[in-house]
């Protein structure tokens, strides 16, 4: 019952993630070095949490620097997304999803290759200049402008 309390509350969730996120991203557009990422030209961001990008050739800092003086701030970024992605992690390398047992790859239902290993040069090569912006749906102007404002302090402190 739980899912579908929340599924009723999806639409209100994502318009308010939407509101914030086009929000910063507005306050933010006469940045130089950091572009909030907001809808691709096919379609809506559904915004559940929002990227930024760093032109690190106008930085005197990497981005790892640039997220950790934005959350000395207050702010709640996130320096990397690659966490997400399953087949790096040493479970799935050792195939130990449940411990020695090799499953799901030793079940003779699964019908991919078990030794297959996926390379994503795609997301390293982006994770060089992209961070994860974490936000609630219910935040309000006081909180856009705060997001805001950091970003241009730290974009102010490190520019070239």
């Amino acid at each position: 019952a739980i899912g579908r309390v929340q599924l009723g509350e999806l639409a209100a969730i994502i318009e308010g993630k939407r509101r914030v996120l086009l929000g910063i991203a507005d306050r933010c557009k006469h940045l130089k070095a950091v572009k909030i990422v907001t809808d691709p030209p096919f379609g809506k961001n559904v915004a559940w949490f929002g990227w930024a990008e760093l032109d690190l050739d106008k930085l005197t800092v990497d981005k790892k620097t640039f997220v950790e003086a934005a959350n000395a701030e207050g702010m709640m970024m996130t320096e990397t997304y690659t966490i997400a992605i399953p087949g790096e992690y040493s479970w799935a390398r050792k195939q130990a999803a449940f411990g020695d047992s090799k499953l799901p790859w030793s079940s003779p239902q699964y019908a991919g290759d078990a030794n297959a290993v996926y390379e994503t040069p795609n997301i390293y090569e982006t994770d060089k200049y992209v961070f994860r912006l974490n936000f609630h749906e219910g935040y309000g102007d006081q909180e856009i402008a705060d997001i805001a404002a950091a970003l241009e302090k730290v974009e102010n402190a490190f520019l070239k």
